[in-house]
């Protein structure tokens, strides 16, 4: 897939983006550092896959014009019974811990996962709150399906 140009911002236009692991990889991953983060991402994607997430969301700088940005932010669809949420819990309790600003997700993944449902602001859920700037403004997203 193609995506649209950035916007004056840095952005995506408003809109929620399907891609492939593989088209991220291709698109997102230019350089060494952003090459690091996919590994990391790619990690997750799998260890939520098996636990029976089927989808993804990418926000932050990684999707942006940014050249070497810090981590990825990405919240999992938490649309999963019981006993997937218990293996989750069990077998990769990092993707739960959302504490000290997720450094353990950060060291381990090199990027952060939040429950797509999880309140993000007091308002907003961590999958609204991704599809608004920090002044309140629409701006796109990745959706990868697993």
């Amino acid at each position: 897939m193609k995506l649209p140009p950035y916007n004056s911002r840095g952005y995506l236009p408003p809109g929620i983006y399907i891609l492939t692991i593989e088209e991220v990889e291709s698109i997102f991953g230019y350089n060494a550092k952003r090459r690091r983060l996919i590994i990391g991402l790619k990690q997750g994607l799998a260890h939520l896959k098996s636990c029976g997430c089927k989808r993804v969301y990418l926000n932050g700088s990684f999707i942006t014009e940014k050249e070497v940005p810090d981590d990825f932010d990405a919240c999992w669809d938490d649309d999963i019974s019981d006993q997937q949420f218990n293996k989750l819990a069990e077998s990769f309790p990092v993707l739960l811990d959302l504490s000290n600003g997720r450094i353990a997700q950060k060291m381990f993944y090199n990027g952060e996962f939040f429950p797509a449902s999880f309140l993000a602001d007091g308002l907003n859920n961590f999958l609204e709150f991704f599809q608004i700037d920090r002044y309140g403004n629409p701006k796109g997203i990745i959706k990868i399906d697993l």
